[in-house]
């Protein structure tokens, strides 16, 4: 069996009923690691979530900050995954400064803002919903135990064990 590539992918009925419930009020952040770009093609914003590995699809100005959401994998034709650069330009007035990627290889820092953010949404949450990961990649990993530690709930879903089991709701 072969998979598909990247940019044939779309949300899942998973991703649509995050969404919806982020719409009615049941979940207030999402937090994820997952590069490809589905929560926020399913209608989640920016300002609802962080992704904290980066999205392929999202493009950023080092001058200026401004975002660029794309229906490509721009990290198909950064020339040097070091640098980030994907060889475009800003569009924005006055700007012209080098679009990079957002991807975040291993060794790299995470995207500060949202790593805060994230752990902010996190102290304070009364219930986290962990969905589909092994939770062994750290920092993201131990985002779930901060609300544990504040006497929140945490729920994990998943196919595969994961070191945090035992912390999980009853």
């Amino acid at each position: 069996m072969q998979g598909i590539d990247i940019e044939q992918a779309w949300p899942t009925f998973g991703h649509y009923a995050l969404k919806l419930l982020m719409d009615k009020g049941h979940i207030h952040y999402i937090v994820s690691t997952n590069v490809d770009g589905l929560h926020r093609r399913s209608g989640i914003t920016a300002a609802q979530m962080a992704e904290l590995h980066g999205n392929c699809y999202r493009e950023i100005c080092d001058t200026c900050g401004a975002e660029y959401l794309r229906g490509y994998d721009v990290t198909k034709t950064s020339k040097n995954w070091r640098n980030h650069l994907t060889g475009r330009k800003c569009m924005q007035m006055g700007c012209g400064g080098n679009l990079k990627d957002t991807i975040i290889h291993f060794g790299e820092n995470l995207p500060e803002n949202e790593l805060e953010e994230s752990i902010k949404q996190s102290e304070k949450a009364d219930v986290v919903l962990v969905l589909g990961t092994s939770m062994r990649v750290a920092p993201a990993c131990k985002l779930p135990l901060m609300s544990v530690a504040n006497g929140g709930k945490m729920i994990i879903v998943n196919l595969q064990t994961t070191p945090y089991d035992k912390k999980c709701a009853k």
